[in-house]
């Protein structure tokens, strides 16, 4: 009596799962980069040269007032990012290792 019950549902099991163990050999894993960015805040007192170069050659930033700075390494280059206050408006301006500007944009 039991083996009456008892193969019909060990077939019916099976039955059930084929889909999941007849996909699972097709499952592909796609490898992601991971890319260390690495952010320095700094001391608005001791900012580099080469970032006070650039933001005293910079018309637009050089009269503006400095919230935040910041030290970007990614990928073994070094950019500044600086957040200025303009008019109650934060303004975020990118500059390079030499200081030259990379990037701006509003905050």
């Amino acid at each position: 009596m039991k083996t009456k019950i008892m193969i019909p549902a060990m077939f019916a099991c099976a039955l059930a799962f084929s889909p999941f163990v007849a996909n699972s050999s097709e499952i592909q894993l796609s490898a992601t980069e991971i890319v260390a960015e690495e952010k320095t805040k700094l001391d608005l007192e001791n900012l580099p040269e080469v970032l006070k170069n650039g933001i005293a050659n910079d018309v637009t930033a050089a009269v503006l007032t400095i919230k935040e700075a910041w030290q970007i390494e990614e990928e073994g280059k070094v950019h500044y990012k600086v957040i200025f206050d303009m008019g109650g408006e934060d303004f975020v301006r990118k500059y390079d290792a030499e200081g030259k500007i990379i990037e701006d944009a509003q905050a």
